[in-house]
């Protein structure tokens, strides 16, 4: 691949129920087109920067077969009578359960990716099983409400000139799950 490709990718931000967390919140944002949905939790909500709708960037494939998706933020705000308001109050846990590339209209599997907050790596997906570093449990983070969330792929080499994604053709999407609860 010479040329840098953009194609579209998704990031499912989703949020699941579970008895030890009092709410959760769900968003989808792309990393090129528009945010899908959002569908927030009675007391906390999933949002782009500053409040406001999430963000898009470009999915970047790179001359070594590597795939890179550039930050997108989020952040956990709190919900009173079903309306958005400033950052949530408390401290927030954020877990990433899922991670899923996609191309030609086919899943892809036999590419890694490592999962960042910023610079620090979150999750590791390895042969489509997530690891979760824990790195963003309460406590653990310096700003716990925002993320700038960001992936790159870990198992593409120059020294290996035949990149897996270079077997497909058409749209390609990369998706990543991850669950905001307060705790």
């Amino acid at each position: 691949m010479k040329n840098l490709l953009k194609v579209s990718a998704l990031v499912s931000l989703a949020a699941f129920s579970a008895g030890s967390f009092a709410d959760t919140s769900t968003a989808t944002a792309a990393w090129q087109g528009m945010l899908v949905s959002v569908q927030k939790g009675e007391t906390i909500a999933i949002t782009g920067a500053a409040g406001g709708p999430v963000q898009t960037e470009t999915l970047l494939f790179s001359a070594d077969g590597n795939i890179s998706a550039p930050n997108i933020v989020l952040e956990a705000h709190a919900v009173a009578a079903d309306v958005v308001g400033d950052l949530h109050p408390n401290v927030v846990s954020w877990t990433v359960t899922n991670v899923n590339f996609f191309a030609g209209g086919q899943q892809v599997s036999g590419i890694d990716f490592d999962v960042f907050d910023g610079i620090t790596k979150i999750a590791e997906s390895t042969a489509g099983v997530v690891n979760d570093l824990g790195v963003l449990s309460p406590g653990l983070v310096t700003v716990p409400n925002i993320l700038a969330l960001n992936v790159k792929s870990t198992n593409q080499s120059i020294a290996d000139p035949t990149y897996i994604i270079d077997q497909y053709t058409g749209t390609a999407s990369l998706t990543v799950t991850i669950v905001v609860s307060d705790v």
